[in-house]
Parts: structure tokens; sequence; C-alpha cells
């Protein structure tokens, strides 16, 4: 019977208007319920499909505090009718979740991300699906970590640099795993780098644990991650750069993005305060771009005027700053050679603003730049300005 019903549905979502056809197939999907279960009773095993699109079709409209319970009915009905981690769960957890960050749930969100990751691990097995899922997790991990869900931040960032390994050995145990698989779970981890880099050892020390044998045990993690930490940053950029060679090299990669990892790499030595090895990377850096048939563009968009450290994908120093120099917050400053900034100054005069003006300035002031380029030399920069609209 479900199936006819769902080629019924098939054929209403291709005749109806878009709005139409939400509000349509919610309905169908009501009546569905509604006959199976006067079939089968509340946990009839053929209700988990149309729970599970009655509650998909909620929250493609939006409607996620409507969809929570039909997600939540349908994992109840498939550890009923499936065991306690059987797959069949799966979609209904991955809903539920999108469901409780639609409505800004998110300590529940996190909640059923943890549930999701133990059904995944007994089901997947080591598969291309459990590598996604790691992965998945992982970046869920740093937006847990952005919204300070935790009471314990650095037991995430030690959670999510796990994850983020486990997926990078998975693909490489994989004989069918090329370099450019291999370089997203890597790009995870020089973020989760960063982070423990400026992970507050003060903080730290003050967490609550439930018993001095754990607090003892969690320092002593702590301090052993941190002194390997800017080991196992620099040597993860160097593995990703062969890598990127190699793709250029084999499968027609773009030819400046060795170049921008050598950057990244004196970028890692200079938040370190090794300005040697910076300079090192930097000048190994210009070389190769000048190489390149449009060696003027990309040594200008990596070199061409400071850069705010840490600078990569999802992990900025500072609050994106707008494209022109006016704005509600203006602060003007200056950049040495080695990438420190000085001469901070607010140029504008809203008084409405002025602790996120404070803010900004304090931020700006304990961060560390590339330096500008000029000549194949690190040269200050005079003048930025730096605009804000405070919304």
């Amino acid at each position: 019977m479900t199936g006819i019903w769902l080629v019924a549905l098939a054929v209403i979502a291709i005749a109806l208007p878009c709005q139409a056809q939400d509000a349509e197939l919610v309905d169908s999907y009501l009546s569905i319920i509604d006959e199976i279960e006067a079939r089968d009773g509340a946990y009839g095993a053929d209700l988990s499909e149309p729970l599970l699109g009655l509650a998909t079709a909620l929250n493609a409209r939006g409607q996620f505090a409507d969809a929570i319970p039909m997600f939540k009915r349908g994992v109840h009905l498939a550890r009923i009718n499936d065991g306690l981690y059987s797959a069949s769960q799966l979609p209904h957890l991955e809903g539920e979740i999108a469901a409780h960050i639609g409505v800004g749930n998110y300590a529940e969100a996190d909640e059923r991300y943890r549930y999701l990751y133990r059904v995944q691990k007994r089901t997947l097995g080591n598969t291309d699906a459990y590598t996604r899922a790691l992965l998945d997790h992982a970046d869920w991990d740093f937006r847990a970590y952005q919204l300070g869900l935790d009471d314990d931040p650095y037991a995430r960032l030690l959670r999510m640099q796990k994850r983020y390994d486990q997926a990078l050995a998975n693909i490489s145990q994989n004989e069918q795993a090329n370099a450019e698989s291999l370089l997203a779970p890597m790009r995870g981890l020089l973020r989760t780098r960063y982070l423990i880099a400026n992970y507050d050892g003060e903080a730290m020390r003050q967490t609550l644990y439930a018993d001095e044998f754990t607090r003892q045990q969690r320092l002593r993690e702590f301090e052993m991650n941190q002194l390997r930490n800017y080991e196992y940053g620099r040597d993860l950029i160097l593995h990703m750069y062969k890598l990127q060679q190699a793709l250029v090299e084999h499968q027609g990669y773009d030819a400046a993005t060795p170049a921008q990892s050598l950057a990244r790499l004196g970028d890692w030595h200079l938040y370190h305060g090794k300005r040697f090895a910076a300079l090192e990377a930097y000048n190994a850096a210009l070389a190769e771009l000048a190489a390149l048939d449009d060696a003027q563009q990309q040594t200008a968009r990596l070199f061409a005027e400071p850069v705010a450290l840490p600078s990569i994908d999802g992990l900025l120093a500072l609050p994106q700053r707008l494209d022109s120099t006016t704005g509600d917050v203006m602060i003007e400053f200056s950049v040495s050679s080695r990438g420190q900034v000085y001469d901070i100054e607010r140029i504008d005069d809203n008084k409405a603003f002025d602790r996120t003006a404070s803010s900004l300035t304090r931020q700006l002031r304990k961060t560390r730049f590339r330096p500008r380029f000029a000549d194949g030399q690190p040269v200050e920069t005079t003048d930025i300005v730096y605009a804000y609209d405070i919304q």
C-alpha cells in the first residue's frame, strides 16, 4: 500500500506549483499515516517512510518545530522495528538535527549529533559514507566550538582533531583515493591546529573537572599537545604542498595553489613568532609565483597588502570588513615589515559604536599580519583603513 501512495505523491509533486505542492504533500503524508495507523497500529513498520516524507516536507516549508516530533517518532519506530542501532534511523536523525538547527536549538542538535555518530559508527563500517560522516561531525564540532556550547571547549577541539585524523586515515587507506580527497580533512586539521595554538592555557587550568586525577590528566594532555602543535601544523602544510604539486603535475590543477600553501607555511611560522622561517617560506612562494605566466597577478593576490593571520577558510583573525574605507566604525593603522600592528587610531566619530570600536581595536592590536612584499622584500604599510558597518 505504501508504494502506491508514494507513486501518487510523486505525481502531485510534478503537477502542482511549488507552494501548493508543499501543502498538498503534507496533507497527503498525513492521510497515508492515518491509513497505516488504522491498519497496523501506532508502531507499524510501514510508517517510517511517510513519517520521514512528512517531516522532510515540513522542514522544506520552514516548519522546523513541527518537523521535530515527526523525526523523533521516526527514530523511535526504527529502533523498535529494526534495532537500537539500525541504519534506518539515519535519515530521521539527520533531518531532526537540521530542524533543531533551523529553530536555533543548537544544544539539542549537538546532543543528537552525538547519538547520530554512535549509530553511524556501528552501521556504516569503514566506508566512504563513514568518512563523509566523520568530516560532517568535525565540521559541526567547529561550529559548536564557535557557538560556545561546551563547559570544556578544549575537549571539543580534541574531538574535532580526532575526527579529521580518522577521516584522513580512512581516505589514505583507500587505494582509489586521490590527492584532492586528502586535502579536505587536511584543511580542517589546519583550522583545528590554529584553534589549538590560540587556546588560552589559563582558561584550561580553570576548567572544572569531576576529580583531581581527571584534571591533572587533561592538563598533561593539553601541555603535550601545545608543545607538539607547531610541528604538527608545519608538517601538515608541507604535506598539503606536496599533494598540490602532484595535482598540478598530473591533473592540471591551478599552478598557483602550491605557492599559496608555501605562503600559508610562512603564515604558520610567523604566527608562532618564527620570523626567519616565515621569510624563507614566503620567498619560496614568491619564487614559484615568479615562474607562472600570470606571475604579477598571482603575486599581488598573496603579497600586495598585509593579511591578518590566521587567514584560512572558515577561520579569520578579524571580523569581515567592508570593501570601502567608510563605515560606522573606521580604524586606521600601520603594519611593520615584521607583521606587527602599530599607530592604531579610530577615525570615525560615531559615539553609538564606542564599545564595538574598542573591541575591534583591542582585537586588531593583538593580530599578527603577513606583511606586504615589494621587490621580493617585506615592507611596512601605513595608513591602512578598516571600515565596518555595525548591524
